[in-house]
């Protein structure tokens, strides 16, 4: 049997190499991997794994918790990877009303921003 983790969080600086992270997934039985990511570098190095990997998939947004944050790119640049073949999702964008790390005005801003980014 074979499994596709629908939601998988990958960093370079905690999981190390992606191509043994992803190996031992495999071993496993996880043969598909979709990059939840959470923010522009961590979308970028996401992409960079996508693309090595025949199994593996990515998404392309800003966590709520890093909406106020995640400001050193205009959100629009997005599309360079919501257009990218690998990239299947615009995400990991939603609304955080329980911890509210970034105010609920400024994740709403993102939130809209993305959806309209993913109907394009």
């Amino acid at each position: 049997m074979e499994f596709f983790d629908t939601h998988a969080h990958y960093s370079p600086t905690e999981d190390g190499d992606f191509l043994p992270w992803f190996q031992r997934a495999a071993d496993a039985g996880v043969t598909r991997v979709l990059l939840a990511t959470s923010g522009w570098e961590n979308t970028s190095d996401s992409a960079n794994c996508a693309n090595a990997v025949d199994g593996a998939f990515f998404s392309a947004g800003i966590h709520p918790h890093e909406a106020e944050t995640e400001t050193a790119h205009d959100h629009r640049e997005y599309l360079t990877f919501l257009q990218q073949e690998k990239c299947v999702a615009a995400g990991e964008i939603g609304l955080d009303y329980f911890y509210e790390i970034s105010p609920v005005e400024k994740q709403r801003e993102v939130f809209d921003t993305f959806l309209s980014l993913a109907l394009e």
